[in-house]
């Protein structure tokens, strides 16, 4: 019934059709044929709360297509005979054969949870009666954690987030600043021409570590516990080829291009081998 109240005030008050519909038990959406703004999505639960407070009766009834009458049918039918209309007031009129309430109080609210663009239209989520008040009282709850957590009122909520969001991206971008002068640093530590090192860095700092070997005119070549191996060879070797030689027999995962390759080997005993056969054909490179 909500999804019929729902696809009806978008119809008759904003022209937009409703293409499909999912009910489920988590959620239930509606997919449209044109974007909305967010607004106007307001405007539309409004009214839709409304029309529940108006307490509007819901009918069902059997027409066949040849008696059908004047009936203004949201959605035309392809059925023939035991059309069954289910009617809501006098504002929607449509053929269906699902479970209905008997008037809209039993709805007791509706409430749109979410949206998003879907395709050339819109998604549309939402919740009714004891699933619009159970969601409603999971929010509150939330709510209330956030502001014990927070140690800030209600209305400061929205405030501390968005403070928190930007010295979330003030500490990313000093970590990375720092980050690329770890990586600099302990490149410049290596005097040899290759280096192959088993090591527990992070993957970003193993690609800095990379890039700055690759400025500096080495190729390093890093693997970790876990299976994860990387090769930067800039214009030295190819480090595709590197690891297809490397890797024939082995079970291994991964690819790259010329100047930097990277995967993982699914198995801890292989990892000697692949490494030894990496070493040597590291001796065979004029460096």
């Amino acid at each position: 019934t909500a999804q019929h109240l729902l696809s009806a005030v978008l119809k008759d008050k904003y022209e937009i059709s409703t293409l499909s519909f999912h009910l489920g038990e988590s959620y239930s959406t509606i997919d449209t044929d044109k974007l909305l703004e967010e607004e106007t999505l307001k405007e539309i639960e409004r009214e839709i709360n409304a029309h529940v407070t108006m307490d509007l009766p819901v009918s069902t009834y059997f027409r066949d297509k040849w008696n059908i009458g004047n009936i203004p049918l949201r959605k035309e039918t392809e059925l023939e005979n035991n059309i069954r209309i289910v009617q809501i007031g006098t504002m929607d009129y449509s053929a269906c054969g699902g479970t209905h309430v008997k008037s809209l109080k039993e709805l007791q609210l509706f409430k749109l949870t979410d949206s998003e663009k879907y395709r050339e239209g819109m998604r549309i989520y939402y919740k009714a009666g004891n699933r619009a008040l159970n969601y409603i009282g999971d929010c509150e709850d939330i709510l209330r954690e956030l502001k014990r957590e927070l140690m800030v009122t209600y209305d400061e909520i929205p405030f501390r987030v968005v403070r928190l969001r930007e010295e979330r991206d003030e500490y990313r971008k000093l970590s990375e600043e720092l980050n690329v002068k770890l990586g600099e640093a302990l490149a410049k530590g290596y005097g040899e021409d290759y280096i192959i090192e088993k090591v527990d860095y992070a993957d970003d700092l193993i690609k800095t570590i990379g890039a700055a070997l690759v400025k500096l005119g080495k190729i390093g070549i890093f693997y970790r516990e876990d299976g994860r191996f990387f090769a930067f060879t800039g214009t030295k070797a190819n480090a595709k080829l590197l690891i297809d030689t490397a890797k024939v027999g082995i079970d291994f995962r991964g690819g790259g291009g010329p100047a930097m390759a990277q995967g993982i080997l699914e198995r801890e005993e292989e990892q000697g081998i692949f490494i030894s056969r990496i070493y040597d054909e590291l001796l065979k490179l004029e460096l």
